[in-house]
């Protein structure tokens, strides 16, 4: 399958699949019982690139996709090693991260990665259909490698090291922190109101650790 197609089937089967459990669950809880917020986790490390519309411009890159290899290799040849990341981070990079991702992109795809507004995670963009809002939360910022976990924020100094620009990074909110609203639209769509709150909430480890008692 040719790019320019695959890309908008991988962003129709991601929405379709999220918004389709929003939809049972719905449907589960029953007319008399009203949904006042939604929050949503998934798996961390995953490459959603956006365009000006918020539509994916490229087939989805999954946390099992390591094809990044080589950039995080030279992620760590510019802060000298593994322990030269950590004042940047406090954090490692592993294969799997998400800025490693980006980084082969702007190398392999330049054009597509021209026009990328923003890249998120692929809750993040289930997210982004409900509310309009591309954003992340800090659990699955920090699976993109370039975020300084210890001051909460996106490390410039690393991302100005690296050559990563931060606008196509999202903005970062706290777990417990409101996105939005569910678009009036999709709203519709899911038998929801449209003043159903969109929660940030986080990656699917945190979200394993809550479930266990151990957050």
């Amino acid at each position: 399958m040719a790019l320019a197609e695959d890309k908008g089937e991988a962003g129709r089967v991601l929405r379709d699949a999220g918004l389709d459990c929003i939809r049972a669950l719905v449907r589960e809880l029953g007319p008399d019982r009203r949904t006042a917020a939604i929050g949503l986790t998934g798996q961390m490390h995953g490459l959603v690139a956006l365009d000006e519309h918020l539509e994916p411009l490229r087939p989805i890159l999954s946390c099992v996709d390591f094809r990044n290899e080589k950039q995080n290799d030279e992620i760590y040849a510019k802060v000298g090693g593994k322990e030269g990341l950590l004042p940047y981070t406090n954090n490692k990079m592993v294969p799997s991260c998400t800025a490693g991702k980006i980084l082969w992109m702007r190398e392999n795809e330049p054009a597509l990665f021209a026009r990328t507004r923003v890249v998120v995670n692929p809750k993040d963009y289930v997210r982004t259909v409900l509310t309009g809002v591309p954003a992340t939360d800090e659990s699955d910022a920090s699976g993109f490698g370039v975020y300084d976990v210890r001051n909460h924020r996106w490390n410039r100094e690393l991302l100005d090291l690296i050559g990563l620009p931060e606008e196509v990074l999202p903005p970062v909110l706290h777990a417990d922190q409101a996105v939005g609203t569910v678009l009036p639209e999709v709203a519709a769509e899911l038998g929801l109101g449209p003043d159903t709150v969109v929660a940030d909430r986080e990656a699917h480890g945190e979200a394993e650790r809550e479930a266990d008692g151990k957050a």
